[in-house]
């Protein structure tokens, strides 16, 4: 099985993240104003403070996200290549830690295609779905077509 996971920031190779795996040094600071995404070309889903949403119950383009994390501990907020609402054991596509009182903000500006649809969750593990005691202590902003 195969999940991106993520650090905070950009990366040079343009699709809005830095491989967990990679470097720190690859991480950039953004200047106040620097567009990464241009959400006016992409719908936008942003009541994902549930534990899961269905954005796209068809084939769609996942484009960004940007995630808040209110809570006391770390939760994991995922994306998933589905038409429903993920269930436990779910294997996201993408999945982001979001520490206590953290945002994350994840961008793919050419929009990454998923097959079967597009749904978000926040999860109290990494790499696949497992719901927890989330409620409004988090939210994110989804965008999509």
């Amino acid at each position: 099985m195969s999940v991106n996971r993520w650090a905070r920031g950009p990366s040079s190779t343009g699709n809005g993240f830095v491989a967990a795996s990679s470097t720190l040094s690859k991480v950039q600071n953004l200047q106040a104003g620097t567009t990464i995404l241009d959400t006016s070309l992409w719908s936008s889903e942003t009541n994902v403070s549930s534990v899961v949403v269905t954005i796209k119950a068809a084939p769609g383009t996942f484009a960004g996200f940007l995630a808040f994390n209110n809570s006391a501990g770390t939760l994991y907020f995922q994306v998933f290549n589905k038409a429903s609402d993920p269930v436990g054991g779910d294997a996201a596509v993408h999945s982001v830690a979001v520490g206590p009182n953290k945002m994350v903000v994840g961008a793919y500006p050419a929009g990454e295609a998923f097959a079967a649809g597009v749904a978000a969750g926040w999860s109290t593990t990494d790499v696949v779905f497992t719901a927890g005691a989330v409620g409004t202590q988090q939210n994110a902003t989804v965008w999509y077509s």
